[in-house]
């Protein structure tokens, strides 16, 4: 696990985002960039490693692949969906797999977007902050 926190500036909320990816570059690379804006990260190279530390944790946003080792993304998603702490946690997937089976998957699973691999990580992050806006406008209701 890769935890990163950073210093709040004045008046702005702190995020915490997981991300569960296999891929050690592309991991450190989403760690290093969520970093740079600011944000709370928890790096985690697979699904069970995200169940385990969302019993301590509860993220305000999941950024995951669905192929990995281990628990599957897919897996995890089931797995924190049966938990009333973490089943409205907004889920963004990213994978390299494209198919209606996994599209169609990630409907049942609470997914807020799905993104083909390759992506632009400003596109990532436009997607992030406008769900998370959503979110806190929400929970503000």
């Amino acid at each position: 696990m890769n935890r990163s926190k950073f210093l709040k500036h004045e008046g702005e909320e702190e995020f915490v985002l997981f991300v569960v990816e296999d891929g050690p570059d592309l991991l450190r690379d989403l760690i290093e960039f969520f970093e740079s804006q600011q944000f709370i990260v928890y790096g985690l190279n697979n699904g069970e490693s995200a169940c385990r530390l969302s019993e301590e944790v509860v993220p305000d946003l999941i950024i995951t692949d669905l192929i990995m080792e281990g628990l599957s993304g897919q897996s995890m998603l089931e797995k924190l969906g049966a938990r009333p702490e973490t089943r409205n946690i907004p889920v963004i997937v990213l994978s390299a797999r494209v198919d209606s089976n996994v599209v169609n998957g990630c409907e049942t699973f609470n997914v807020d977007c799905f993104m083909t691999k390759p992506f632009r990580l400003a596109e990532l992050l436009k997607i992030v902050r406008k769900i998370l806006v959503s979110k806190r406008s929400t929970e503000l209701l």
